[in-house]
């Protein structure tokens, strides 16, 4: 897994924050694994965060960080990649229902 991802942050609105949170919920994220995911991939901030900044966040390291992500990405069923698709087409189909 890479320490950063290259893509640019996704840029949500409220609606599609909401969705993504849902979506997040049903595959079976705890809270901490879901802000985790966003966090590393994007989503609800202006930045993709490394492993680093979001053990510093979460007090703990980095590679605790890592393993709770990839358990996550476990549960989502893809890899970082794919996910951040999916979350993108969540969020771009809530914009178009506005």
């Amino acid at each position: 897994m890479n320490e950063t991802l290259k893509n640019e942050p996704i840029d949500p609105n409220e609606k599609g924050k909401e969705r993504v949170d849902a979506w997040l919920r049903s595959q079976g994220l705890s809270t901490r694994e879901s802000e985790i995911i966003k966090l590393r991939l994007g989503v609800d901030e202006s930045s993709i965060f490394t492993l680093e900044e979001v053990g510093m966040m979460f007090k703990v390291n980095r590679e605790h960080i890592r393993q709770i992500e990839a358990k996550a990405l476990r549960k989502l069923g893809g890899d970082a990649n794919q996910v951040r698709e999916t979350l993108q087409g969540i969020l771009r189909g809530s914009e178009q229902k506005e």
